[in-house]
């Protein structure tokens, strides 16, 4: 098998992982926990990070330099970001899934701290460590990657999932579990490098502002019961 027909069975067997994995554990809340909710003093809303994106070449495949999964999200795309004052879509994405949850769910108790969490510290008992028992709305960067069409080495697009969960620390329970994923697809107008990095990278600042509005909005209509 060559390294091009290797590269794309590998990342689509990843992908396809996350995904499979994210549906098996989705929880829904009901609407008498929901009604429940409106009643409890704070929920805190931790979201881990930073990561910056993970940008793979068709020279990054062929060198089998996989920058897939959390290494490939480590210093280079954080200084990505960096260099080109792109803003952690998470931060928009919770703005956004907050307002719509005190807006249509009325959880205005809804409390955010100052820095984010541990990228390494994610599991109930982590969370009630860091932060004491209670009620814990999580999210948790679960795919920021850039990478090239698999029809055309040239053009670029991007991947990007966020899994939020809703924790009750004192039992270790999951209220409630997601997964959204929000690709950003130009088709035939997809940029190629060059004109992805122009203007301080202005093409993905867009991607990731469209990106964590569409993943905010998959995860209120799964939160508030109005998705399938």
């Amino acid at each position: 098998m060559s390294s091009y027909n290797i590269t794309r069975t590998v990342l689509l067997a990843f992908i396809l992982a996350i995904l499979a994995g994210c549906a098996a554990n989705e929880v829904r809340v009901s609407d008498k926990q929901l009604a429940q909710l409106k009643n409890v003093d704070k929920i805190n809303v931790i979201y881990h990070g930073p990561i910056g994106p993970a940008l793979q070449t068709a020279g990054d495949a062929i060198a089998f330099q996989f920058t897939l999964g959390l290494a490939g999200w480590g210093t280079p795309g954080l200084q990505l970001m960096g260099e080109n004052d792109i803003p952690d879509p998470l931060i928009n994405l919770r703005h956004q899934l907050m307002q719509r949850l005190a807006a249509e769910g009325q959880l205005s108790q809804l409390s955010v701290g100052d820095s984010p969490a541990p990228y390494d510290q994610v599991e109930p008992a982590d969370l009630r460590q860091l932060y004491g028992e209670g009620l814990h709305l999580q999210l948790l960067p679960g795919q920021w990657t850039i990478i090239y069409y698999v029809g055309d080495w040239t053009r670029y697009q991007m991947y990007y999932g966020v899994r939020a969960r809703l924790i009750d620390t004192a039992s270790d329970q999951i209220l409630w579990s997601s997964f959204c994923q929000a690709n950003q697809d130009e088709g035939d107008k997809a940029p190629n490098m060059e004109e992805m990095m122009a203007n301080s990278a202005e093409r993905i600042k867009q991607w990731a502002a469209n990106a964590s509005t569409q993943c905010a909005n998959q995860l209120a209509d799964h939160f508030l019961g109005q998705s399938t």
